[in-house]
């Protein structure tokens, strides 16, 4: 059993509901605002790289600076008293869009969250920036089960497209869910086209397609002869 990370008082943690490379989610109870938030932890070995450390506050800036009812939204950030750091986000209720998938949604509730996630990726690039790793573990789900709205999360391979072409490490993400220009490294071709890419591949797999592994994500999704029936 993983023990509570020691949150500064205000925060209560109560379970841990999400386990990642670069840190752990908790449910908690904020006992100022009386309601649960999601807290993630830098795990304690990434937490001792300085590097790391500048990314990750760096993540916490962009989504922090764009206020949009599509991004999730950021209510709190700092160190713990092990000096690891954390940031306090609203809670998802509802999951990711990847534990959705698993239920097989009827297509209507699927095209409003993609239509959520567009919403969110236009504030973004507005701004000059792309996320270049959508996928639907980032695509969070809240409010009315039956038809959830939905939060772009997870900006933490987010870039500005002046610093991505001028610096080829700037490009990451998730192999699976990457653009071709983007798995190739061919970093002065990433642009907002380049997160529109998951989004197709996410509505590709609404339709029926069949999920590609990692191996094989460079050949296109292959549709079934009928599609689903909403």
């Amino acid at each position: 059993m993983t023990k509570p990370p020691p949150l500064p008082p205000r925060y209560r943690p109560e379970a841990l509901v999400g386990e990642g490379a670069t840190g752990d989610v908790w449910r908690a109870l904020d006992t100022v605002a009386e309601t649960h938030v999601a807290v993630k932890v830098v795990h304690r070995n990434l937490a001792l790289l300085p590097r790391f450390r500048a990314r990750f506050a760096r993540e916490v800036s962009i989504s922090a600076s764009v206020v949009h009812p599509r991004v999730v939204p950021v209510l709190d950030r700092g160190r713990l008293s092990d000096g690891r750091p954390f940031v306090v986000l609203a809670l998802a209720r509802h999951g990711s869009l990847e534990d959705l998938f698993r239920r097989r949604p009827p297509l209507s509730v699927g095209v409003r969250i993609l239509d959520h996630v567009l919403e969110a990726l236009a504030v973004l690039h507005a701004r000059g920036i792309v996320h270049q790793d959508l996928k639907p573990g980032n695509v969070l789900l809240h409010g009315d089960p039956a038809r959830p709205d939905a939060w772009v999360a997870d900006l933490g391979a987010a870039g500005a497209l002046t610093e991505i072409a001028m610096d080829r490490r700037g490009i990451a993400g998730t192999p699976a869910w990457m653009a071709p220009e983007q798995r190739g490294g061919r970093a002065q071709e990433l642009g907002p086209w380049t997160d529109l890419y998951p989004v197709g591949l996410m509505l590709a797999e609404m339709l029926g397609a069949r999920r590609l592994e990692m191996d094989t994500a460079r050949r296109p999704p292959t549709f079934p002869v009928a599609l689903p029936k909403d």
